[in-house]
């Protein structure tokens, strides 16, 4: 998994041709990051989506699920060799009526969670939630606003680290999923103000980071991969 930062504008609200800038500067950095990762030509590769819509690239012979997001200027890409793979990044932030937004796409067991811990309570935990919801949905290949009460995770300690990390708990997921057992998600170490997540739809998938000097379009590199992922 590989993180960016695409846009220098400060956080908060963009104008309209600055998101089209943004959107457009994410699109070129996933293409090169694609390419650079798989060791062959942008050229070579074939950019196919499947009928979710889900963006796949094609070479070789390989089949390479990828997922990107990017808020407030920092981008993030996710690819997986093994199972669809879904990734979300977001920047904490304060939200006008949160609560009201929390009991909207919370689970009731989320819900209950996040307004018993104060020390979960607020921005942060509400995002890491959410990351991990739209993850999953991503990696399904639906971002359907109507499920995401239906994705539920245990609002445990943060489980990113530095060096590694232990699977979030899914302790719900809609009937087209299929069983929670089939599903991992982590919490991901994302740059600062911002948490990510990334699901993939694979049983016992592994986390491994891995890291590289940063670059001009680097700033944070990080690699996870599930069983059979070829690694470095």
């Amino acid at each position: 998994m590989w993180f960016t930062r695409v846009c220098a504008d400060p956080p908060g609200r963009m104008p309209q041709e600055t998101k089209r800038r943004v959107r457009d500067a994410t699109r070129r950095w996933v293409r090169a990051v694609v390419a650079r990762r798989l060791a062959v030509p942008g050229e070579a590769l074939r950019w196919e989506r499947d009928d979710e819509g889900k963006p796949f690239v094609v070479t070789g012979g390989r089949i390479v699920h990828l997922s990107y997001s990017h808020s407030d200027g920092v981008a993030g890409l996710a690819l997986s060799e093994a199972a669809p793979v879904g990734m979300d990044v977001e920047r904490v932030r304060e939200r006008t009526h949160l609560e009201a937004l929390a009991h909207g796409c919370l689970s009731a067991d989320e819900f209950a969670q996040w307004r018993r811990r104060p020390e979960r309570t607020g921005p942060e935990g509400f995002c890491r939630l959410w990351t991990r919801k739209e993850a999953v949905l991503k990696a399904w290949g639906s971002g359907v606003p109507a499920l995401l009460d239906q994705v539920g995770t245990a609002l445990g300690p943060y489980a990113a680290r530095a060096h590694g990390g232990t699977p979030v708990r899914i302790a719900r997921l809609p009937p087209e999923l299929g069983p929670a057992a089939d599903w991992t998600v982590y919490d991901v170490p994302a740059p600062r103000g911002h948490l990510a997540a990334v699901a993939v739809h694979a049983a016992g998938a592994r986390l491994r980071l891995a890291r590289t000097p940063p670059s001009t379009t680097e700033h944070d590199h990080t690699e996870r991969s599930s069983p059979d992922v070829a690694h470095r």
